[in-house]
């Protein structure tokens, strides 16, 4: 009975510290703009960040992995496949967001149809995983999409039919790198994951490489080059992608796709104080729409682990 109960205590606290994991990747991914902002107005365009931003992560990525330990480069060759189409996939996304934002000449539009993510996790996370979908998680998810909508209602609104369907293909795409990485995780180690993911998705805008412009950006802007960079490869994308990749392991992905819409309120805190973008009564309501829907998911955790408790103790 000691053992049962510790066990489960274990698993609990596992858990938590998944969510935790999910929670500091979505945060890492809200810093983004810290980087590529200062990036964008030194005369990079966003697809050649998105291309060094990729290669960097891979390479550093692989020199952890010799570091630590060169046997999570091995994978089963059954899991091949699957790697290939999540690094096709995770291109697709940088892809299609960057095409949304360029057809609707509005960031703000491309944000929110991105963030549609968490409805294609809910339903594939169903069809796929067998996830119950309960009554509090449709209300979280509706209340997060509210609120992220009335996030982004303070800059200017431009649509075009192309860039809607851009953005909707930017939504399913995050949504599927959440299955890919739920489907590996299981099998591999979060490392092993993001680097895999990271080089076949490397290899893929190979072909928009523009060489001779980067070097002479990162010749003309060195210092810039060297700080934006290294803060954008290590701390907002091999970090936050690892952590979220080793979260997705005791987390069901719905869950995890609904805690990731904190990305846009870090960004939109963050630009406020940093950059000093725009804020009215509506984008405070969205911030405090969002939150509450992730307090509202969290609980429902914990009554959940509270309820699992209850039952496994009666069993004994």
């Amino acid at each position: 009975m000691y053992l049962h109960y510790r066990n489960f205590t274990i698993a609990m606290k596992t858990k938590n510290l998944s969510l935790i994991f999910i929670i500091a990747a979505a945060v890492g991914w809200g810093c983004i703009g810290l980087a590529t902002r200062p990036l964008g107005n030194a005369g990079l365009s966003s697809l050649q960040i998105t291309i060094v931003r990729l290669i960097f992560t891979t390479l550093i990525m692989s020199l952890y992995l010799v570091v630590r330990n060169r046997k999570l480069f091995i994978i089963k060759l059954k899991d091949l496949p699957l790697f290939v189409l999540a690094g096709i996939n995770f291109f697709c996304l940088l892809f299609f967001y960057i095409s949304a934002i360029k057809e609707n000449n509005s960031s703000s539009v491309a944000a929110m149809l991105l963030y549609t993510s968490p409805i294609w996790l809910t339903i594939l996370s169903r069809i796929i995983f067998k996830e119950k979908v309960t009554w509090v998680r449709i209300v979280a998810l509706l209340g997060t999409m509210c609120g992220c909508c009335l996030l982004m209602l303070t800059q200017p609104i431009s649509v075009s039919l192309l860039g809607v369907v851009f953005g909707l293909l930017s939504g399913v795409s995050q949504a599927l790198y959440s299955v890919f990485g739920k489907k590996l995780t299981s099998r591999n180690a979060a490392e092993t994951n993001t680097f895999y993911t990271f080089l076949f998705a490397t290899l893929c805008s190979l072909i928009f490489i523009s060489p001779i412009e980067i070097g002479m950006f990162v010749k003309d802007n060195l210092s810039l080059s060297i700080t934006a960079f290294s803060f954008l490869v290590v701390l907002m994308t091999v970090v936050p992608y690892t952590l979220y990749i080793a979260g997705l392991k005791n987390t069901s992905v719905g869950v995890a796709g609904i805690i990731c819409i904190l990305e846009p309120i870090v960004a939109s805190v963050l630009g406020f104080i940093v950059f000093s973008d725009p804020v009215n009564i509506w984008s405070i309501l969205g911030i405090v729409i969002v939150i509450a829907s992730l307090v509202f998911i969290e609980l429902e955790e914990k009554i959940l682990r509270k309820f699992e408790g209850v039952k496994n103790n009666a069993r004994l």
